[in-house]
Protein backbone atom coordinates (compact mmCIF):
# COMPACT_ATOMS: atom_id res chain seq x y z
CA UNK A 1 0.00 0.00 0.00
CA UNK A 2 2.69 2.20 0.41
CA UNK A 3 4.76 4.65 -2.02
CA UNK A 4 7.49 6.43 -1.57
CA UNK A 5 8.46 9.58 -3.78
CA UNK A 6 9.97 12.46 -4.09
CA UNK A 7 9.16 16.30 -3.43
CA UNK A 8 8.38 16.85 -7.19
CA UNK A 9 6.51 14.21 -8.29
CA UNK A 10 4.20 14.46 -4.76
CA UNK A 11 3.60 18.30 -5.78
CA UNK A 12 3.29 17.67 -9.08
CA UNK A 13 0.13 15.13 -8.10
CA UNK A 14 -1.05 17.38 -5.63
CA UNK A 15 -1.63 20.55 -8.02
CA UNK A 16 -2.66 17.96 -11.01
CA UNK A 17 -5.29 16.53 -8.73
CA UNK A 18 -6.54 20.22 -8.52
CA UNK A 19 -6.25 21.13 -11.81
CA UNK A 20 -3.08 23.18 -12.11
CA UNK A 21 -0.67 22.37 -14.17
CA UNK A 22 2.81 21.76 -13.03
CA UNK A 23 4.34 24.37 -15.24
CA UNK A 24 1.71 27.34 -15.82
CA UNK A 25 2.18 30.66 -14.15
CA UNK A 26 -0.33 30.07 -11.31
CA UNK A 27 1.70 26.96 -10.15
CA UNK A 28 5.12 28.39 -10.20
CA UNK A 29 2.96 31.41 -7.86
CA UNK A 30 2.18 28.60 -5.12
CA UNK A 31 4.99 26.14 -5.62
CA UNK A 32 6.98 27.04 -2.21
CA UNK A 33 3.88 27.57 -0.11
CA UNK A 34 2.93 23.71 -1.16
CA UNK A 35 6.44 22.76 -0.66
CA UNK A 36 5.78 23.61 3.27
CA UNK A 37 2.47 22.01 3.00
CA UNK A 38 4.17 18.79 2.07
CA UNK A 39 6.90 18.83 4.59
CA UNK A 40 4.73 19.88 7.08
CA UNK A 41 2.68 16.75 6.00
CA UNK A 42 5.11 14.58 5.97
CA UNK A 43 6.44 15.36 9.67
CA UNK A 44 2.62 15.07 10.65
CA UNK A 45 2.50 11.18 9.21
CA UNK A 46 6.04 10.54 10.15
CA UNK A 47 4.87 11.41 14.27
CA UNK A 48 1.12 10.26 13.97
CA UNK A 49 1.97 7.05 12.70
CA UNK A 50 4.64 6.38 14.98
CA UNK A 51 7.33 6.21 12.39
CA UNK A 52 9.95 6.98 14.93
CA UNK A 53 12.99 4.58 13.91
CA UNK A 54 13.59 4.82 10.58
CA UNK A 55 17.45 3.63 10.22
CA UNK A 56 19.62 4.03 7.22
CA UNK A 57 23.45 3.47 7.04
CA UNK A 58 26.02 5.53 5.12
CA UNK A 59 29.69 3.89 5.13
CA UNK A 60 32.33 5.77 4.75
CA UNK A 61 36.20 5.31 4.07
CA UNK A 62 39.47 6.88 6.52
CA UNK A 63 42.78 6.85 6.11
CA UNK A 64 45.76 5.80 8.15
CA UNK A 65 46.17 8.45 10.96
CA UNK A 66 42.69 10.23 10.22
CA UNK A 67 40.37 10.89 13.32
CA UNK A 68 37.65 13.24 12.35
CA UNK A 69 34.92 12.50 9.64
CA UNK A 70 32.12 14.60 8.83
CA UNK A 71 28.31 13.30 9.29
CA UNK A 72 26.48 11.90 6.75
CA UNK A 73 24.08 14.08 4.85
CA UNK A 74 21.39 15.40 6.49
CA UNK A 75 22.59 13.61 9.55
CA UNK A 76 23.25 15.02 13.19
CA UNK A 77 24.73 14.04 16.04
CA UNK A 78 21.79 13.06 17.81
CA UNK A 79 20.67 10.65 14.54
CA UNK A 80 23.71 8.54 14.88
CA UNK A 81 22.49 4.81 16.41
CA UNK A 82 26.19 2.33 16.18
CA UNK A 83 29.63 2.99 13.95
CA UNK A 84 31.49 -0.43 13.15
CA UNK A 85 34.34 -0.87 11.06
CA UNK A 86 34.82 -3.34 8.93
CA UNK A 87 37.41 -5.97 10.22
CA UNK A 88 38.74 -7.61 6.64
CA UNK A 89 40.42 -10.84 8.76
CA UNK A 90 37.53 -11.33 10.51
CA UNK A 91 34.71 -10.44 7.77
CA UNK A 92 32.67 -8.66 9.46
CA UNK A 93 31.98 -5.08 11.04
CA UNK A 94 33.24 -4.61 14.22
CA UNK A 95 31.03 -1.89 16.46
CA UNK A 96 32.89 0.92 17.85
CA UNK A 97 31.89 2.52 21.60
CA UNK A 98 30.72 5.53 22.08
CA UNK A 99 33.10 7.55 24.69
CA UNK A 100 34.52 10.32 25.72
CA UNK A 101 38.13 11.30 23.79
CA UNK A 102 39.85 12.59 26.35
CA UNK A 103 43.04 15.10 25.31
CA UNK A 104 45.54 12.63 26.40
CA UNK A 105 44.95 10.38 23.77
CA UNK A 106 44.63 12.19 20.49
CA UNK A 107 48.02 13.83 21.71
CA UNK A 108 50.27 10.68 20.89
CA UNK A 109 53.43 11.41 19.15
CA UNK A 110 53.05 10.52 15.14
CA UNK A 111 55.06 7.30 13.99
CA UNK A 112 58.87 8.04 13.14
CA UNK A 113 60.68 6.73 10.85
CA UNK A 114 61.76 2.88 11.80
CA UNK A 115 59.60 2.75 15.11
CA UNK A 116 57.08 0.54 16.38
CA UNK A 117 53.26 0.88 15.07
CA UNK A 118 52.51 0.85 18.88
CA UNK A 119 54.51 3.96 20.14
CA UNK A 120 51.61 6.53 18.64
CA UNK A 121 48.89 4.13 19.39
CA UNK A 122 47.66 3.00 15.95
CA UNK A 123 45.44 0.67 15.70
CA UNK A 124 42.24 -0.26 14.56
CA UNK A 125 39.42 2.33 15.74
CA UNK A 126 38.00 1.65 19.37
CA UNK A 127 36.03 4.57 20.20
CA UNK A 128 33.97 7.42 19.21
CA UNK A 129 32.34 10.53 19.78
CA UNK A 130 30.18 13.26 18.36
CA UNK A 131 31.00 16.61 18.26
CA UNK A 132 31.08 19.05 14.90
CA UNK A 133 32.50 16.32 13.60
CA UNK A 134 32.89 12.17 14.35
CA UNK A 135 36.06 11.59 16.03
CA UNK A 136 37.34 8.48 16.61
CA UNK A 137 40.42 6.85 18.72
CA UNK A 138 42.67 5.85 18.25
CA UNK A 139 44.83 6.59 15.36
CA UNK A 140 44.06 4.22 12.55
CA UNK A 141 46.75 2.02 11.48
CA UNK A 142 45.67 1.32 7.83
CA UNK A 143 42.44 2.72 6.40
CA UNK A 144 39.26 1.39 7.17
CA UNK A 145 35.43 1.10 6.39
CA UNK A 146 33.34 2.68 8.46
CA UNK A 147 29.62 2.04 8.66
CA UNK A 148 27.53 4.94 10.46
CA UNK A 149 24.32 3.83 10.85
CA UNK A 150 22.07 6.75 11.46
CA UNK A 151 18.16 7.56 11.85
CA UNK A 152 16.48 9.37 9.01
CA UNK A 153 13.97 12.36 9.63
CA UNK A 154 10.88 13.11 7.14
CA UNK A 155 12.15 16.48 6.09
CA UNK A 156 11.37 16.72 2.08
CA UNK A 157 13.87 19.66 2.34
CA UNK A 158 14.51 20.04 -2.06
CA UNK A 159 12.99 18.77 -4.69
CA UNK A 160 15.35 15.27 -5.08
CA UNK A 161 13.92 14.52 -1.20
CA UNK A 162 12.16 11.00 -1.26
CA UNK A 163 9.39 10.39 1.38
CA UNK A 164 10.38 8.15 4.55
CA UNK A 165 6.49 7.92 4.70
CA UNK A 166 3.52 7.19 2.59
CA UNK A 167 3.48 9.67 -0.08
CA UNK A 168 -0.38 9.25 -1.24
CA UNK A 169 -1.19 10.12 2.86
CA UNK A 170 1.09 13.28 2.18
CA UNK A 171 -0.82 14.48 -1.14
CA UNK A 172 -4.43 13.79 0.51
CA UNK A 173 -3.44 15.91 3.51
CA UNK A 174 -1.64 18.99 1.52
CA UNK A 175 -4.80 18.98 -0.98
CA UNK A 176 -6.98 19.09 2.30
CA UNK A 177 -5.10 21.94 3.19
CA UNK A 178 -5.26 24.25 0.02
CA UNK A 179 -8.83 23.15 -0.48
CA UNK A 180 -9.51 24.77 2.80
CA UNK A 181 -7.41 27.60 2.07
CA UNK A 182 -9.10 27.96 -0.95
CA UNK A 183 -12.50 28.23 0.83
CA UNK A 184 -13.81 24.63 -0.52
CA UNK A 185 -14.79 23.21 2.78
CA UNK A 186 -16.53 20.34 1.08
CA UNK A 187 -13.68 19.22 -1.16
CA UNK A 188 -11.93 19.69 1.67
CA UNK A 189 -13.58 17.42 3.85
CA UNK A 190 -13.87 15.10 1.34
CA UNK A 191 -9.68 14.96 1.12
CA UNK A 192 -9.19 15.16 4.50
CA UNK A 193 -11.56 11.87 4.77
CA UNK A 194 -10.06 9.99 2.93
CA UNK A 195 -6.05 11.29 4.16
CA UNK A 196 -8.11 9.97 7.68
CA UNK A 197 -8.78 6.36 6.17
CA UNK A 198 -5.69 5.87 4.78
CA UNK A 199 -3.85 7.11 8.05
CA UNK A 200 -5.62 4.92 9.95
CA UNK A 201 -5.14 1.70 8.01
CA UNK A 202 -1.23 1.93 8.15
CA UNK A 203 -1.68 2.28 12.04
CA UNK A 204 -3.12 -0.76 12.19
CA UNK A 205 -0.63 -2.18 9.67
CA UNK A 206 2.12 -1.60 12.05
CA UNK A 207 4.27 -4.14 13.70
CA UNK A 208 7.68 -4.81 15.89
CA UNK A 209 9.82 -3.29 13.59
CA UNK A 210 11.61 -4.59 10.35
CA UNK A 211 15.34 -4.12 9.97
CA UNK A 212 14.92 -4.43 6.54
CA UNK A 213 18.79 -4.08 5.60
CA UNK A 214 19.21 -7.69 7.17
CA UNK A 215 15.42 -9.16 6.96
CA UNK A 216 14.81 -9.70 10.15
CA UNK A 217 12.98 -8.37 13.38
CA UNK A 218 15.38 -6.70 15.96
CA UNK A 219 13.88 -6.29 18.86
CA UNK A 220 17.15 -5.60 21.34
CA UNK A 221 16.97 -2.46 19.53
CA UNK A 222 14.02 -1.35 18.78
CA UNK A 223 10.16 -0.96 20.14
CA UNK A 224 7.33 -2.11 18.63
CA UNK A 225 7.49 0.67 15.78
CA UNK A 226 6.66 1.03 12.13
CA UNK A 227 9.12 1.91 9.67
CA UNK A 228 9.29 4.07 6.26
CA UNK A 229 11.33 4.06 3.34
CA UNK A 230 14.60 3.47 4.15
CA UNK A 231 16.64 5.40 1.62
CA UNK A 232 19.00 3.12 -0.80
CA UNK A 233 17.27 0.20 0.52
CA UNK A 234 16.35 -1.20 -2.56
CA UNK A 235 12.45 -0.40 -1.76
CA UNK A 236 11.85 1.80 -4.53
CA UNK A 237 8.84 4.35 -4.84
CA UNK A 238 5.70 2.00 -6.01
CA UNK A 239 3.97 3.83 -9.30
CA UNK A 240 0.90 5.23 -8.47
CA UNK A 241 -1.49 7.31 -10.71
Amino acid sequence: MESFLSRKEIRRRVLSRMGKSSNDAQAQQVMEPVNELIRAAAQAIFLRCNWVQTITETTATVGIDQTVLNYPENCQPQNVVSIAYWDESAQKYVPLRRGSISAEMVDDPLVEVGEPDSVAGRSSPRIYQLRGQIEIWPRPDQEYSLRIEHSVNPDLENDDSVSVVDAESIVLHVMAECYDFDGDKNLADIKRGQYEQRVQTLIGQQAPIMDIRRGRLDRARFSKVQTGYVPNSGNWPAVMP
